[in-house]
């Protein structure tokens, strides 16, 4: 797919709002936020997104190589783009509030094993050590955890150590174009490790005089952003493309003693 930058980005009416300053380390409270087993919303079933309308392709499952940095399917990675159906129900609504402007959503995962959980963390741990040789095990650990989720001390009865996306609760999406498809320019390409993915970087480029208010780049990821949270999703600080909805990190983010109700989904 082609990636543009539409017009129509400008006259939105979410263009004009910043991205939130939101504090880093989210992922680290999402371990102490409270869980509520008692809350209905964790017994919804998973649902293919597809299936509701939505589109996308799920990204650890591509086979010819589209899938930059990886180049080839991560292990265990399933085809069908699975989310709770709350989730689902919720991202229709943000596509329906979009396509007044000629805009749509785009998934690229949503339901992840926890063997892609592993595969991708094993992945990111092997570049971490290449660009850092001299740094501890806890220091590759801590850089790591800012883009994926640690799974390797996974325990189904502690919540603390579920990964969004095994509770089908988190979603990594883009914005496209009704008309043909074509992704738009976030400025970085998805599972981009560095600063150019944190979700107020072009914010922060504009406070420096950088960057043009208009940067198509900027008002991409505020229509995300914002389209996204009217819904009750919140974005994951580090990543533009990560949204959560009853996930731990979702609480975390929220805050104000938030609880997650998503629990994890082993196998659909």
């Amino acid at each position: 797919m082609a990636i543009v930058s539409p017009v129509r980005l400008k006259s939105h009416p979410l263009a004009g709002r910043p991205v939130p300053q939101v504090g880093r380390g989210a992922m680290v409270r999402a371990r102490q936020v409270p869980f509520d087993a008692g809350d209905a919303r964790g017994r919804e079933p998973l649902v293919d997104a597809r299936a509701h309308g939505l589109q996308g392709e799920s990204y650890y499952a591509i086979r010819d190589g589209r899938n930059p940095p990886y180049g080839a399917p991560i292990d265990g990675a399933v085809p069908d783009l699975l989310v709770r159906r709350g989730v689902a129900e919720a991202l229709v609504r943000v596509e329906r509030a979009l396509a007044p402007f000629g805009l749509a959503l785009w998934l690229h995962d949503g339901w992840r094993p926890l063997a892609t959980q592993r595969g991708l963390w094993d992945f990111y741990e092997r570049k971490v050590r290449r660009a850092h040789p001299s740094w501890s095990d806890m220091q590759v650990t801590h850089e790591v955890s800012t883009f994926i989720a640690d799974p390797r001390g996974f325990d189904e009865a502690d919540p603390g150590t579920w990964p969004p996306h095994l509770t089908g609760g988190a979603v990594d999406v883009a914005l496209r174009e009704c008309d043909g498809g074509a992704l738009l320019d976030f400025g970085a390409g998805f599972d981009e490790a560095g600063q150019r993915s944190e979700t107020d970087f072009f914010e922060r480029e504009l406070a420096a005089g950088r960057i043009a208010a208009d940067d198509p780049r900027l008002l991409a990821r505020r229509i995300l952003t914002h389209a996204m949270a009217t819904e009750g999703f919140t974005n994951y600080p580090e990543e533009y493309w990560h949204f959560d909805l009853g996930t731990r990190l979702w609480a975390a983010v929220r805050g104000g003693g938030a609880a997650a109700f998503y629990r994890p989904v082993p196998q659909p």
